[in-house]
């Protein structure tokens, strides 16, 4: 059994020194190199001769690792070996432990001191204890993880179940889209396609249904071979068994989601089950539903299946998410999903630090959503290497910036708000730890509310009454999720003005207009220099203090007539008549945004609502921005004179930028020379284009052409 945790492999520089330890408790072995004569530094490896002819190469350790802690690595490779040869002696022959001075003296030296199997000798008691406990262990499963893991684990637990199953790719799951689609209207798209709507999640029903239900899938071409046979009225809807398959690459390759077309008309966003858990804990706290007008903050959004799922919500009672990233390439994902599944309208991006997002909209927020960025011990099957070795370091820092985010989300709530915390990750110190911390910084000021009665999830309950999901016991990904309530003042809320100067929230109007910093976040007509906001600056004109006034408001003269113009189009205007959307204008664009977040402070702002029209381009007056058609063309009569109706040919050719000559029409033969029409294949908007000469030229843009869409 070869064994290295060394070399370029493990990030570690081939200059640099090398050291090894034989730690093998209770294994009587001979050392040797492969020399004959061990050398002060090994350049690469002993050959350790074990008993029974078994020959165990143990590769040399570096005593500075990018990637793992020596600790764990050390304990691992002991464990192959000792597991190779299924035998185990009494006494160890190894170097002589040394002392407690000389380990300080090696450690300061940049030398990793002896580990603590090897740093006091412990009663036989122990040892027996200790063994029988690692004896248990995989060998993956690194003996200091297991033993953090211990309080937490439930009756029966296998170790060795739970490394098969979290090695295990998961069940593919999507959660349906409640402002583009329904459950019939999938299920007629999947009729022809190679995949279908299996059980339901759980935790998707009752309240959480306001948000989308959540359904597993089978998928790929061992689903074609057996799926059952369906009424041939449903048949016709999508396409045909035989296009589905000739687009994969393989009988054995399940077609991949951005070809779909259901997931690229936003009809579904395809999501783990676990993590549907966080929005469900959170719309379970309303019993009434949402509150008018209610403001969401997604703390750490991307890549948005929350964000989509929550904006979905509140976008029924004109409310508003603010979606936080402060990753930019991350934002980008983010917003993407956001326009795709049509509730951006709803969603305000901002980019900052979420540690001062308390700072700057303190008791702002109705609910606060924070599913905190971790160690991710549970991202195993997705290709993460080593998700359960992490250094002590690595943890530590995890979890303290995890407590200065919840702690922050809990300033940002207002009294009698809800915040949900979670992780993908199962270790106490970036889970219930950090709820402790809370309770003991707040005190009563919040409230920890048990989830064991969330419907559907009464499985996950742990006697805290938190929630907490394990591969093995419920085929989903690890998950952790915590509900808390906020009773009363922190007396920690303070509001931040121009140039980072915080005052308390009362103080605000007092200290407002008595410094020219200041001036610009009340009057946006006022002339005046450049001012810092948040560590960047902006011009007058680019914010004006809150997200309401970032963007001039719409006279009613011109609302008129963007209206009459798109009636005049599309003969309807789908948005115009949702709740809680204002126009607003920016430059020569026109858009749709959230009147419920306008109040707030636009610092680290990056865009608010989609782009509705342009006041003048291609020689129309207020012509259809294609974020409009992500968002709403979906609602315009399939019938209607904006809607060209191109079938699956053509609609393959229109998806890869080619122009569409659809099929004579009431609508087509009507449109005139330049006019906008938006294209549709059955129940899909696939695009938008302009009327010229019989053709539909396509103005989609390059970003959302997609190729080899089965529709």
């Amino acid at each position: 059994l070869a064994i290295s945790d060394c070399g370029l492999d493990a990030g570690v520089a081939p200059t640099q020194r090398h050291y090894a330890r034989v730690l093998f408790s209770g294994v009587t072995v001979a050392t040797a190199s492969t020399a004959g004569s061990r050398p002060p530094v090994p350049a690469r490896g002993l050959d350790i001769h074990l008993g029974k002819d078994a020959l165990v190469a143990v590769g040399l350790l570096a005593c500075r690792s990018r990637r793992r802690g020596l600790k764990g690595s050390l304990n691992k490779t002991a464990r192959a070996a000792e597991l190779t040869m299924n035998t185990a002696t009494s006494t160890l022959e190894a170097p002589a432990i040394p002392s407690k001075e000389q380990a300080v003296g090696e450690f300061e030296n940049g030398l990793p001191a002896a580990t603590s199997t090897l740093e006091a000798p412990a009663t036989p008691s122990e040892k027996q204890a200790v063994g029988e406990f690692e004896k248990g262990l995989p060998a993956e499963i690194p003996l200091s993880y297991a033993q953090l893991l211990e309080p937490i684990l439930p009756k029966e637990f296998s170790w060795q179940d739970f490394v098969e199953a979290s090695r295990r790719p998961l069940r593919s799951c999507v959660r349906i889209n409640p402002l583009k689609a329904s459950i019939e209207l999938v299920r007629r798209h999947t009729a022809g396609s190679d995949w279908q709507l299996d059980q339901e999640v759980p935790w998707t029903c009752g309240r959480a249904a306001d948000a989308g239900f959540g359904y597993w899938v089978q998928r790929g071409a061992h689903y074609q071979a057996q799926r059952p046979l369906l009424p041939a009225a449903w048949q016709s809807f999508g396409a045909t068994a035989s296009s589905a398959s000739a687009s994969t690459k393989d009988a054995g390759t399940a077609v991949p989601w951005g070809q779909d077309a259901a997931h690229f008309a936003g009809h579904i966003y395809v999501q783990d089950a676990a993590s549907m858990l966080p929005v469900a804990a959170l719309l379970d706290a309303f019993p009434e539903g949402p509150p008018q007008s209610v403001r969401v903050l997604d703390a750490a959004a991307a890549p948005g299946g929350k964000t989509t799922a929550l904006a979905a919500w509140a976008a029924k009672v004109g409310g508003g998410v603010v979606a936080n990233e402060p990753n930019a390439f991350r934002r980008k994902a983010l917003v993407d999903n956001l326009l795709r599944t049509g509730t951006m309208p709803w969603t305000a991006i901002t980019q900052i630090d979420a540690r001062n997002a308390g700072k700057w909209w303190p008791e702002e927020f109705d609910a606060v959503l924070l599913d905190a960025p971790c160690s991710g011990e549970s991202l195993s099957n997705k290709g993460v290497r080593d998700a359960w070795d992490h250094p002590e370091s690595q943890l530590e820092y995890s979890s303290h910036l995890q407590r200065n985010l919840a702690a922050s989300a809990v300033r940002a709530l207002k009294v009698g708000g809800v915040m949900v915390y979670s992780t993908c990750t199962f270790n106490p110190k970036e889970n219930e730890n950090v709820l402790a911390f809370l309770q003991k910084t707040y005190g009563d000021a919040i409230e920890v509310e048990s989830l064991d009665d969330l419907a559907g999830a009464e499985r996950l309950a742990t006697p805290e009454g938190y929630l907490r999901c394990w591969p093995h016991l419920h085929d989903v990904q690890g998950f952790f999720v915590a509900r808390l309530r906020k009773k009363h003042s922190t007396g920690n809320e303070k509001a931040v003005v121009k140039g980072r100067k915080r005052r308390r929230a009362h103080q605000i109007e007092d200290w407002r207009g008595k410094d020219k910093w200041n001036r610009v976040f009340d009057n946006a007509g006022e002339d005046t220099q450049r001012v810092p906001v948040g560590g960047t600056y902006f011009r007058k004109g680019d914010t004006a203090g809150n997200m309401g006034k970032r963007m001039e408001p719409v006279n009613k003269k011109e609302a008129k007539r963007v209206r009459k113009a798109f009636m005049d189009t599309f003969g309807a205007f789908p948005g115009d008549d949702e709740p809680g959307l204002v126009l607003r204008r920016q430059s020569s664009e026109i858009w749709l945004c959230s009147d419920a977040l306008s109040g707030l402070d636009a610092t680290g702002l990056r865009r608010n609502g989609i782009r509705l029209a342009e006041m003048r381009a291609y020689n129309l007056a207020y012509p259809a921005h294609w974020e409009w058609t992500l968002s709403f063309a979906h609602r315009l009569p399939e019938n209607g004179i904006g809607v060209a109706l191109l079938n699956k040919q053509q609609a393959q050719q229109f998806c890869e930028g080619q122009n569409a000559q659809p099929d004579w029409t009431e609508a087509s033969a009507m449109a005139k020379d330049g006019m906008q029409a938006v294209a549709r294949c059955g129940q899909f908007v696939i695009g938008i284009g302009r009327w010229f000469g019989g053709q539909l030229r396509n103005d989609t843009p390059r970003h959302w052409r997609q190729e080899g869409l089965i529709l």
